[in-house]
This record gives C-alpha cells, sequence and structure tokens, in this order.
C-alpha cells in the first residue's frame, strides 16, 4: 500500500481545522444578531357585519414581541370600530421569530403592521380613505 508524505498527520490536520471551522462558525450562527420576523404574516379575516355592510377599512396595528416570538400590547387603531376585534386577533395568532442580540432573544417593541379590508375588485385606497385611524377600545364584558 502507498503512503502518502507526511503520513496520516496532514490528513488528520485538515480533518482537525475543518472540525474547528465548523465550531466556529456554529458559534457565529449562535451569536448573530437580528431583528423580530414574522414567519407568517397575519391573516385577519373579514367580520361577518363589515361584509354584509359592504363596509372596507384599514388599521395600523402597534405591539411588542417578546423572547418566545409571541405579540403582546398589542393596540390597533382602525378607520372602523368593526375591524378591531379582528385586527388584534389576527396579529396575536402570529409567531414571530424573535429580536435576537448576540444569540439572545430580547422583547422588540414598536413593531407595525398596516391592515386592509377591501372587496376584490374594489377601489378602495387606505392613503386616501378620509377617516382617520381612531384607537380601539377595550369594552367590559360583564
Amino acid at each position: 500500500m502507498k503512503q502518502l508524505p507526511g503520513g496520516g498527520r496532514r490528513f488528520t490536520a485538515v480533518i482537525t481545522f475543518l472540525l474547528i471551522a465548523g465550531f466556529w462558525s456554529g458559534l457565529a450562527d449562535a451569536r448573530q444578531t437580528h431583528d423580530a420576523q414574522v414567519t407568517e404574516p397575519p391573516a385577519p379575516k373579514y367580520p361577518m357585519i363589515a361584509s354584509w355592510l359592504n363596509l372596507e377599512g384599514h388599521c395600523e396595528v402597534r405591539f411588542a414581541v417578546d423572547e418566545a416570538g409571541l405579540a403582546f400590547a398589542v393596540q390597533p387603531r382602525c378607520s372602523r370600530p368593526i375591524f378591531c376585534f379582528e385586527a388584534k386577533r389576527a396579529v396575536m395568532a402570529v409567531k414571530f421569530e424573535p429580536k435576537r442580540v448576540d444569540g439572545v432573544p430580547r422583547v422588540r417593541t414598536n413593531v407595525y403592521f398596516p391592515l386592509i379590508w377591501a372587496f376584490e375588485g374594489s377601489d378602495y385606497n387606505s392613503e386616501t380613505d378620509p377617516r382617520l385611524l381612531e384607537p380601539c377600545q377595550e369594552l367590559p364584558v360583564s
């Protein structure tokens, strides 16, 4: 059997180098820094009464994302109050990849999602809607 110059040591050194390089690469991935990222965008449903009344509108939803990737402190502002509940429900159902700083999950505040309710083929434009966005109010239930 023919032996390579340097024996098996060169092969061992290359494998050791590759293992160390892989370790440092994995460590770099674990220490990455990135902002909170949505894994799937909100999927709001059209409120039934709004569809019966042919109402269109939009909401701006501001919220925070915790270390587990869940939305909290959800505060929708909508052009029509009928869209408030669904805007909040849709954002609360979204799963996020949390913000990471040096690989450690952190809370991310001031996340913003615009949501629009418009019928297919409609010429509704949220930018030209004359209605002002109003904060949604939590109504007490007894």
